[in-house]
């Protein structure tokens, strides 16, 4: 049976080992309330290790954003949306304002994020409802441009299709 551990239970070789193993995290996820959430596991004869991400993002940030290859960004746009589905996690935080009254992130904000990422190959725009945002096309092509991605998915409650359907056309111009 797996037990978890704590880093301070691993000799210093074993630490310093895990702390260094983020450089193969698949994933992260942005969005406005929480700009990195990730967690990292690994395995250490039969024990799991589980080491909190703040500890392994203080640890060495620039190896962390320098060495290891995203695959995967799951990007969340806004965080309003017309309906309050019960099924989704971010129903109880929906429609909330920044401190300047502000939905979701600039595209200057997004830009920056975008250029700090390099290349991957998959992209998630999310939210609330990502097409509730005039822009959802800008800030695809934005990471397109600038991360190279080759896959897009946009999921959507479908509401309004019209600006759906112009915004994909536009993204595949």
């Amino acid at each position: 049976m797996n037990q978890l551990i704590k880093v301070k239970d691993l000799s210093s070789s074993e630490q310093k080992s895990a702390e260094e193993g983020h450089s193969r995290l698949k994933d992260i996820t942005y969005s406005e309330s929480t700009h990195v959430e990730e967690s990292y596991s690994g395995k250490r004869k039969g024990k799991n290790i589980a080491l909190p991400f703040s500890s392994t993002i203080n640890v060495n940030r620039k190896y962390l954003f320098n060495n290891f290859k995203l695959d995967e960004l799951i990007f969340a746009i806004t965080d309003k949306c017309p309906f309050r589905c019960k099924h989704c996690f971010y129903a109880d935080t929906m429609d909330v304002k920044d401190e300047e009254g502000v939905y979701g992130m600039s595209l200057d904000e997004i830009t920056k994020i975008s250029a700090s990422l390099g290349h991957f190959a998959k992209m998630l725009i999310t939210g609330g409802e990502p097409f509730l945002r005039k822009d959802v096309a800008d800030i695809a092509k934005i990471f397109y441009t600038q991360n190279k991605i080759r896959h897009i998915h946009l999921p959507t409650n479908s509401f309004h299709t019209s600006r759906i359907v112009s915004t994909v056309k536009k993204i595949l111009e």
